[in-house]
């Protein structure tokens, strides 16, 4: 588990702290692993109603890759 941090003056967590955080670990893994998936179903249904106005779309992620891009934009990048 990583490492977590509060206020100096709060001190180290306590063992029965750390086993509350250990709890939350696999349930928070989880939950972020679903809202993941769910922004992918989300972005794919996005670009496919936009192919199916025939529009060439692109998505970028924060780090400025293309995770997901329209038929219509690859034709039209390759032109």
């Amino acid at each position: 588990m990583p490492l977590s941090q509060r206020r100096l003056r709060d001190g180290p967590f306590e063992p029965r702290e750390l086993d509350a955080l250990l709890r939350l670990w696999g349930p928070l893994s989880d939950a972020a692993t679903l809202s993941r998936q769910f922004d992918f179903a989300r972005l794919k249904g996005m670009t496919d109603a936009l192919e199916l106005t025939r529009d060439a779309a692109i998505v970028c992620d924060r780090g400025g890759g293309s995770p997901r891009s329209t038929p219509g934009q690859r034709r039209w990048s390759a032109a």
